[in-house]
């Protein structure tokens, strides 16, 4: 069931995707997977005494005559779980990925780290990805204001279009079980409803929308084409709805980002539309 808050939008999509946040369940995962490659190494050729110094030294910058190595797994917790921000967890994850491409040159165990995070990274909705060693950013703000504005508008004759926009962030960025594949449904359904709001007809589609607001000047050609384009990959014989049918084809993550951010976009772009069109 989707909760109360996230179904008429009073969630904030930047709380939603943890953006310049992390919640627990987050904070627990990163340090699981860190322990996983470096208090419990998964492989033999992994030294954790000299990992643990370095960690001391470089990373906490803290003297090495303080430097203890019966307790430093106590004390590297207890930063983490009650010292750290969440940018420093951040930098922390990052620098064990270091730690591991370029101090101890183990590139199969970098990489299980890698994807290990990026696992837990994908699952608790955090905005960040390891793309290339480096923790980046893969929700910019263009796309967050897109969403935010979509889903909060209050108009009640737009009221239809809102609902499913604020339908498919919930499933999206459900951290228990995200529903992309129904994510993606009602970002397009959100569009075909902003489509019979416009035109006046309930039976419209987006093309037929897209050439009523064509013939009154109201989009120009080449956007109109991009659009159409968006719609071809909605509805076509090999477009994702199509694919939503195969459960062999799951949809993704970045598939249901896309068609949010997009239609949440589109969304907005129409809005002003909103007289019906005769």
């Amino acid at each position: 069931m989707i909760p109360f808050s996230q179904r008429y939008g009073f969630t904030p999509i930047r709380q939603s995707l943890q953006i310049n946040s992390m919640d627990e369940a987050l904070k627990n995962g990163l340090w699981n997977a860190y322990y996983l490659f470096y208090v419990n190494p998964v492989n033999e050729k992994m030294d954790s005494s000299s990992v643990d110094e370095f960690i001391w030294t470089e990373f906490l910058k803290k003297s090495i005559t303080t430097f203890d190595k019966y307790d430093f797994e106590d004390d590297i917790q207890e930063w983490y779980s009650n010292e750290a921000d969440w940018f420093e967890v951040y930098n922390f994850i990052e620098f064990c990925h270091y730690i591991l491409k370029f101090k101890l040159e183990l590139a199969e165990i970098t990489n299980a780290y890698e994807n290990e995070c990026n696992r837990i990274l994908e699952r608790e909705m955090s905005a960040y990805r390891f793309i290339d060693g480096l923790l980046t950013r893969i929700t910019s703000e263009v796309e967050i204001e897109a969403i935010e504005t979509a889903t909060q508008n209050s108009s009640d004759r737009w009221n239809p279009v809102t609902q499913h926009l604020r339908t498919a962030l919930a499933l999206f960025s459900n951290r228990q079980n995200p529903d992309y594949r129904n994510s993606v449904k009602e970002s397009i359904s959100a569009i075909e409803s902003a489509c019979k709001i416009i035109t006046g007809d309930d039976k419209t589609t987006l093309g037929q929308a897209l050439k009523v607001l064509e013939n009154n000047n109201q989009i120009h050609p080449s956007l109109k084409a991009g659009f159409d384009k968006l719609y071809g990959y909605t509805s076509d014989k090999g477009g994702i709805r199509h694919a939503m049918l195969d459960s062999m084809n799951p949809v993704t993550f970045d598939e249901a980002k896309f068609m949010l951010v997009a239609c949440s976009a589109f969304s907005n772009y129409l809005q002003p539309h909103l007289s019906p069109i005769r």
